[in-house]
């Protein structure tokens, strides 16, 4: 299995889900999260797919991770299916506390 079919998997669940999938690219920049999802109620989740068996982000990845984290964004990388479920399924339990 490749990247591009976690990839579409999250994009088909966050469209399910009433949300906006965008990939993004930072200009002049590596180490972006490419897969932004925006929610109602200005709720955003920025995701970096892998595909399976790849189990950790590149380095430049992680730092940017890290930041955005650190300012208060949800971000996570996630490399199956199951891991995009978990993942939805935890940012909305968050969110609804």
């Amino acid at each position: 299995m490749k990247e591009n079919v976690i990839e579409a998997y999250l994009r088909k669940r966050v469209k399910e889900l009433g949300g906006v999938h965008r990939k993004v690219t930072y200009q002049g920049r590596n180490g972006a999260l490419d897969d932004w999802c925006f929610f109602p109620d200005g709720r955003l989740l920025i995701v970096e797919c892998k595909r399976p068996g790849v189990n950790k982000l590149d380095p430049l990845q992680k730092v940017e991770m890290q930041f955005l984290m650190k300012m208060g964004f949800n971000a996570a990388m996630v490399n199956t299916k199951m891991q995009v479920d978990k993942l939805l399924e935890d940012f909305f339990n968050e969110q609804m506390a």
